[in-house]
This record gives structure tokens, C-alpha cells and sequence, in this order.
């Protein structure tokens, strides 16, 4: 505290019920537990705060239906005249419990009553000011106590944890919806190649297609459930009047408390999208050998496993850290092949790469290399939402290539390797 060298004065938090015991002496602590004790902080004055006189600034966080009581203490056997000179704002109810001209210590008492702000000002006199005599107790100044109440943390947290209950439905729904409309699509690209109604190139980069739109699909209702989610969090937060040093732990990441949750909950439904969309390519690829097994067609489909991550998303919070992005896309790959005997009865090989990008860091250029260190570049197709697809067409069977996407800026994106099986001609 900013007193004279003579005398200075500390505050300290103490619970309601401490009242009646003997006071302890204490500079400024933080009581924050038990939590209705509230949560007290010493701020630098602003050039405002200096200007109207105030020698320092304390806050005090305490949640709306508790008591508690700032003490102020003396250190150096000095009385002092210690009184509130003014109240602002109906969120706290405060009084100075002890309403003697000179005291050794006082106490204000702060009932809060609802969410909001509450500031009081409270002149410290020494006793030699008081009288005018020329003794060492001569502090006097002007200090600044704000009072936030806020809402109750345990409630808070469990309205969270509440609201996301029906988002988790709604994001369960759509998910089943574009999974399905997925798996509806590849099922009637097999049952057209099956009537001969189109060729296999044709089906199977459908196939593929179908397949990165569903999961797209998935990974955007995620990205928007989660973002929602935040935002409610961020709301709730504003709402109970909750400052970063009293934030309830549910909202933040690692608490095991309702964000938690929530990550846990949209990870497993994303990679049960991965699973399902693995289980339609793997019998799309049943289906492509049994056609060929029939003597309908001559073709071998593959496609290599997905990956997918789940990104940091932060977590509901006033203050995130510099630079942190509020949310990223989650991100996946997808990636195969088809080798097949062409109307011309030449055996014939084509590849088929998706997955996501970053639209902010600009468009994207594909490169294929093949054993012989031969490359075929092209510009993939791109979606405002951020996916991207290529797919590379006249290519040998039985040859490894690899499939590079780049940023135009040089930087990789993303990359994979595949073999095109190879398949005798009919």
C-alpha cells in the first residue's frame, strides 16, 4: 500500500462467522477459499484514480447472497479515524461496523445482494490529523474498494453443463443426418456402376466424393456445436459477472466440469463419423470385387485409412491468451485409388485426394510424384468452408506416387502415399 513511512495499513478478507473471534493481523491476501470468503485483489490506481485523490484501489469478487467483511488493520499502534465517505451502485449492501471517532482496526461489512458493481470510498485519518497534534500517526488517505458480486459458481457451472445437453442433441441429429445422406450416396454410385449405368472411373471418384462431403459435413456441425457452446460459456460468464480471477472451473479446459465434457463428448461422435464412413468405403470396396469377381467389370479399389485430430479449442474464457485462436477446424484426410480395365481393354489407373485447409492463408497447389520422379501439378478444388479435393487421372497400375498439397506460399498442407494395385487385362 501506497501510506506514509510512519503507518500503514493492511486489508484482509475474513468470513462472516469469524466475526466474533479474535481479528488477525494480515496484509492483503487473496481468500478465496472457502469460496465465500470472495476473492480480493489489489489494482494499480488508473491516472483517474489518482487525479480524484486515491492513494489505492482493492476489488473484491464475492458471490450474490454472501456476507463477508474487509478488515482494515492497523500494523503500527496507531488509532485512526477510518469512515466510508460514499457508496456507488445497489449490487452490495456496505457498512462500517464500528462507528467510533478513533479506532485501532475496522471493519466493513459487504453483504452482496445481486450480480453487478458496487465501489466505496474510505478515508484512513490517523488520530494525530484528527486533533491536529503533532504525533506520528498522521496517515491520511483516500482509498477505493470494488465490490463484484457474481453469480453463484456452482449454479453457473451446472447451467453449462445444462445448456449443452440439447446442443449435443441437435449436433447428434444433424450428424446422423449428413452421415446418412453420405452413405445413401456411395450405395447408389455402387448400384448404378452394378446397372451399368455409368463406368467405373466415374463411380468410384464419386465414391470418393460422397465420402469427403460427408465427412466435411460432420467435422463443420462439430466446429458449430463447440463454437456455440463457447460462445454460451463466454455469455454465461458476462452474465454472473464473472472476473478472470473468479471464473468457476466447469468453463475452463482440464477441470473435468462441463467444457470437458463437451470436448470429450464431440470427440468420440467425430471419430463414430470417421468409423462410419470407413465402414461404407470398406463395402464399397467389397462391392467393386464382387463385380469384378461377377465378370461385370475389371477394377480394384483402395483407399487408405483416415486420420483425424482434434484441435485445441480454447476454452470459455474473458481473457484468452495473446495470439490463441478462438476455434480451429477440426482435420481430416482422405485419400484412395481405382485401377481398372477401360473400354479400349488398357488398364488404366486414377487417384483421389481430400481433406481441409485454411481458406485464410490463400489457395493451394497439388503435386503428384511418381517412382520415376515425374510430377503432375494441378490446382485442387477448394470450398469456402475449407476442404479440398484433387484427383489425378491416366495413371500406371502397380506404381507408388505421392500426393503433396501445398500452400501457394511453399508451405506443406498435407501429403500421402499410394499404391495403384495392380490387375491383369481380360
Amino acid at each position: 500500500m501506497r501510506n506514509s513511512s510512519v503507518r500503514r495499513w493492511a486489508l484482509a478478507l475474513l468470513a462472516a462467522g469469524a466475526m466474533s473471534g479474535l481479528a488477525i493481523a494480515h496484509t492483503w491476501i487473496d481468500t478465496s477459499k472457502p469460496e465465500n470468503q470472495g476473492t480480493l485483489v489489489e489494482e494499480a490506481p488508473s491516472a483517474a484514480d489518482i487525479a480524484a485523490g486515491y492513494s489505492g484501489v482493492y476489488r473484491v469478487s464475492v458471490e450474490a447472497g454472501q456476507k463477508i467483511a474487509v478488515e482494515i488493520h492497523d500494523t503500527q499502534g496507531c488509532d485512526a479515524e477510518i469512515e466510508i465517505q460514499g457508496v456507488t451502485g445497489d449490487a452490495a449492501k456496505v457498512k462500517a461496523k464500528l462507528d467510533a471517532p478513533l479506532v485501532r482496526n475496522q471493519f466493513i461489512s459487504v453483504k452482496a445482494k445481486k450480480v453487478g458493481a458496487t465501489e466505496a470510498t474510505i478515508t484512513v485519518r490517523g488520530a494525530d490529523v484528527v486533533n491536529g497534534t503533532s504525533g506520528s500517526c498522521r496517515e491520511n488517505a483516500k482509498y477505493k474498494l470494488v465490490i463484484n458480486v457474481v453469480a453463484s459458481g456452482t449454479q453457473a457451472t451446472q447451467e453449462f453443463g445444462a445448456a449443452w445437453r440439447p446442443m449435443s442433441t441437435g449436433l447428434r441429429s444433424d450428424l446422423r443426418s449428413s452421415l446418412g445422406t453420405a452413405r445413401t450416396e456411395i450405395r447408389s454410385h455402387i448400384a448404378a456402376l452394378g446397372s451399368g449405368s455409368v463406368d467405373v472411373e466415374t463411380a468410384a471418384m464419386s465414391i470418393y466424393a460422397s465420402a469427403h462431403n460427408g465427412l466435411v459435413r460432420n467435422q463443420d456441425a462439430i466446429s458449430t456445436a463447440l463454437a456455440g457452446y463457447r460462445t454460451t460459456g463466454i455469455g454465461m460468464l458476462a452474465e454472473g459477472g464473472f472476473r478472470p480471477e473468479c471464473e468457476p472451473r466447469g468453463f475452463g479446459a482440464g477441470s473435468g466440469g462441463p467444457w470437458d465434457l463437451a470436448q470429450r463428448d464431440t470427440y468420440l461422435q467425430g471419430f463414430g463419423g470417421l468409423q462410419f464412413v470407413d465402414k461404407e468405403m470398406t463395402n464399397a470396396r467389397t462391392q467393386f470385387d464382387k463385380l469384378t469377381s461377377a465378370g461385370r467389370i475389371n477394377a480394384q479399389m483402395t483407399y487408405q485409412p483416415f486420420y483425424y485430430q482434434q484441435p485445441a479449442y480454447s476454452a470459455p474464457s474473458q481473457n484468452p491468451a495473446p495470439g490463441t485462436k478462438s476455434l480451429n477446424d477440426l482435420q481430416f484426410q482422405l485419400s484412395g485409388g481405382i485401377t481398372f480395365q477401360n473400354p479400349a481393354n488398357q488398364m488404366e489407373g486414377c487417384l483421389w485426394y481430400g481433406g481441409r485447409y485454411d481458406p485464410a492463408r490463400g489457395g493451394l497447389s497439388a503435386t503428384l510424384t511418381d517412382p520415376f520422379g515425374g510430377k503432375i501439378t494441378k490446382t485442387p478444388d477448394v470450398t469456402a468452408n475449407g476442404s479440398f479435393s484433387v484427383r489425378w487421372n491416366d495413371l500406371t497400375p502397380g506404381h507408388t506416387y505421392r500426393a503433396e498439397v501445398n500452400y501457394l506460399d511453399n508451405t506443406a498442407q498435407d501429403s500421402c502415399v499410394l499404391t495403384l494395385p495392380w490387375l491383369d487385362p481380360r
